[in-house]
């Protein structure tokens, strides 16, 4: 595997168009920090083509203050489809 590490799409143009080259992408989200109408902005800049393509990645999670049963969730919570 190859990561290249981008700065956020919000900032740069960079992401976007590796994502044409890419087979993959990671998408970090900030936990509590980076809101929603942020990341779904983000994730139409990248555009249709990386649709089934994009692995949301959720960082910076604070264990002893996630909710739920046993602190667990799946990404429906995200607003993530399955």
């Amino acid at each position: 595997f190859i990561v290249v590490d981008t700065p956020p799409i919000a900032v740069s143009p960079d992401a976007a168009i590796l994502d044409q080259l890419a087979d993959r992408v990671l998408f970090l989200v900030a936990w509590q920090r980076t809101k929603l109408p942020a990341v779904v902005t983000a994730l139409r800049q990248l555009g249709p083509k990386s649709d089934g393509r994009v692995s949301p990645v959720l960082n910076f999670v604070s264990p002893d203050r996630l909710h739920g049963s046993g602190g667990l969730y799946d990404s429906s919570d995200l607003g993530f489809a399955h």
